[in-house]
């Protein structure tokens, strides 16, 4: 990392032996042994370079003696084991997400995730400073996983539905916190609420997008957005049973159902002519 020279500055590398000796690499201006013979550290930027990776800036504030010294390094080592890092971010991510499955929101702590991730609760609130926080975190990595992207122009309606019964069953954990939250969030002061109404609009449009679309169907915008929350409610439905279950095969269950559907809204819209 290069950076700019600046009066009264060191720089050091952070654990490594130059900065025990005070002539490693990285150091410019006074060497901390020198400082250490003054008394004082003086360092208005330190590089910090660990051994797990983590490279930063830290501001240090003036200390006294060698033990202080010691002191500073160790509270920078500190620092660094709680850097926000995408792969820590997303291990706590998982884990809470099956704690959210089995036990809904108001049975989860972040005390018990941060049992259960071996970290201390400040290493979790560190990357989520609140339960909601860390919940709306869960909810997003789900439901990205579930929700299918795809070309409803080519596969239709029918194929569509049944590609993302196919992503549930792929990823069980994640369909059993959807509807596990979902069912708690039905209340209005839950902290969920808000979010599960984007997400149901956020299906249903979909599924009436897939509907008007499909090459099989010619459905005007009201029938499409009926057809769209018939499939999405019944597709919900068989998930909930298959994952109490566990006994028939949601994805043809789910395929035949959105055909028996699709059937039905050709027939309403024939006879409307």
């Amino acid at each position: 990392m290069t950076q700019s020279r600046r009066p009264g500055t060191d720089f050091v590398r952070v654990g490594s032996p130059a900065c025990d000796r005070g002539d490693g690499e990285g150091r410019l201006g006074k060497s901390t042994k020198a400082l250490r013979r003054r008394g004082r550290y003086v360092a208005h930027h330190v590089t910090i370079a660990f051994g797990n990776g983590y490279a930063g800036r830290w501001s240090a504030r003036p200390v006294e003696g060698a033990s202080a010294l010691r002191r500073e390094r160790t509270s920078m080592h500190r620092r660094g084991a709680y850097a926000k890092t995408p792969l820590r971010q997303l291990r706590i991510v998982l884990i809470a997400k099956e704690m959210f499955a089995a036990h809904g929101y108001w049975g989860t702590s972040l005390t018990a995730v941060a049992r259960a991730a071996d970290l201390s609760s400040t290493g979790v609130t560190h990357h989520f400073p609140s339960k909601d926080m860390l919940m709306m975190a869960v909810l997003d990595h789900a439901s990205s996983s579930l929700l299918p992207a795809v070309d409803a122009g080519s596969t239709g309606l029918r194929a569509s539905m049944s590609e993302l019964a196919r992503r549930a069953c792929a990823d069980p954990s994640s369909a059993r916190l959807v509807l596990m939250l979902e069912a708690e969030a039905c209340s209005a002061d839950h902290p969920a609420h808000r979010w599960f109404q984007h997400w149901r609009r956020t299906l249903r449009s979909s599924a009436r997008q897939w509907a008007l679309a499909d090459p099989t169907l010619r459905l005007n915008q009201t029938e499409a957005e009926v057809l769209g929350l018939q499939v999405v409610a019944t597709c919900e439905g068989l998930l909930l049973h298959w994952l109490a279950d566990g006994d028939f095969d949601v994805v043809q269950a789910v395929d035949a159902a959105v055909a028996t559907l699709a059937a039905g809204a050709r027939v309403c819209d024939t006879s409307s002519v």
